[in-house]
């Protein structure tokens, strides 16, 4: 990661600000993330379809495949916005960087004791981006975590959670907002809706569920990433660094002339 090639302006920040720096983030690059998110997220979804047609009786474990695998797409995101806002490159050829990303170190333990953690995406970098070994990065995450960044980085995943529950319901019922009333099955209420079993509305509810993670999994990913840069600007002064590599170069330039 070079310093001089970050994209934002480079300063300690309140946890709120740089979590509202990360949706900027995603406002900025929204092609390049959802692009990439996309990608992966339909073969999945695809998969999850064909367990509801094959085994509607276990229905339910296709929207729990897409929802255990987030820690992958947590990867990929990471992946694109890190090259962005270091000003890299991102194209098909970095395709294989993406993969060596993806299977890098703690992708298992992402998976297993790891996957409920709501700070996941704030110490996601230590793993993904800086690739130290072992001991380096117990101490890292130590450090990172040591002060109240790690408790605003979990009430984001939880607020993100809550957000993509209650898309998800909306969207379910919005669909049937618009069925007129005089076809309406007997009973039709809120409860029932979500108490019914039938394919249809499997698939409604695996579409809706996709559809909500689309949207709102890239803001917990790039507010867990500039909670990230804000907590590495304030132990490593990156602020202070760069000012001093500015004016230095200033300097340089002057003596050419």
């Amino acid at each position: 990661m070079k310093l001089t090639s970050l994209s934002t302006v480079t300063r300690p920040r309140l946890p709120y600000e740089a979590i509202d720096l990360g949706l900027k983030l995603v406002q900025e690059y929204c092609y390049l993330i959802y692009t990439a998110w996309s990608i992966v997220l339909l073969p999945l979804l695809a998969v999850a379809a064909l367990i509801i047609v094959f085994f509607p009786d276990k229905a339910w474990s296709g929207i729990l495949l897409i929802w255990w695998l987030k820690p992958l797409y947590e990867r990929i995101i990471l992946f694109v916005l890190s090259r962005a806002v270091f000003g890299e490159s991102i194209g098909i050829k970095d395709s294989k960087y993406v993969w060596a990303d993806i299977t890098s170190s703690g992708i298992i333990g992402a998976l297993t004791w790891r996957r409920l953690s709501l700070k996941r995406t704030f110490l996601l970098p230590v793993w993904q981006l800086e690739k130290s070994d072992k001991d380096t990065r117990k101490r890292r995450i130590r450090v990172l975590a040591g002060n109240d960044t790690a408790y605003y980085a979990s009430r984001l995943g939880l607020a993100c959670s809550y957000f993509e529950s209650g898309l998800t319901a909306a969207l379910i019922y919005s669909v049937f907002m618009f069925i007129p009333q005089e076809i309406r099955p007997d009973g039709f209420s809120l409860k029932a809706l979500f108490a019914a079993k039938t394919l249809g509305f499997m698939f409604l509810q695996t579409i809706a569920f996709s559809v909500s993670m689309l949207l709102i999994e890239p803001l917990y990913v790039a507010g867990g990433f500039a909670l990230y840069l804000n907590r590495r600007t304030e132990l490593e002064a990156w602020d202070i660094e760069i000012g001093f590599r500015q004016l230095a170069k200033r300097l340089s330039m002057r003596q050419e002339l």
